[in-house]
């Protein structure tokens, strides 16, 4: 098998899994350090982070992490906003 073949597979396999649990579970709170955690494990990514947009107050919020200080970046707030000076997740999330 090729890479390329073997890196469609591993993500399809994500993609199936995710799914998967999307219809097991019921809230948010369950799925995301889930989903956190099979992400990272089939990418091999030290870090990541699940951030969810707040309409109300027009932020992101990390809701999910792994591999980072957890209790110092859960609930952590960044601005939607359109200047990239102010931060660049959250001009992307402004995009």
């Amino acid at each position: 098998m090729s890479q390329a073949t073997i890196e469609r597979e591993r993500e399809l396999t994500l993609i199936y899994q995710t799914a998967q649990h999307i219809t097991q579970l019921q809230s948010l709170s369950e799925l995301l350090p889930r989903l956190v955690a099979e992400v990272s494990r089939a990418f091999n990514y030290n870090s990541m982070g699940i951030l969810l947009v707040d309409e109300e107050t027009n932020e992101l919020e990390v809701r999910a992490t792994i591999g980072l200080e957890r209790e110092k970046h859960l609930g952590f707030r960044l601005p939607i906003t359109d200047a990239p000076e102010d931060g660049i997740v959250g001009w992307v999330a402004y995009r």
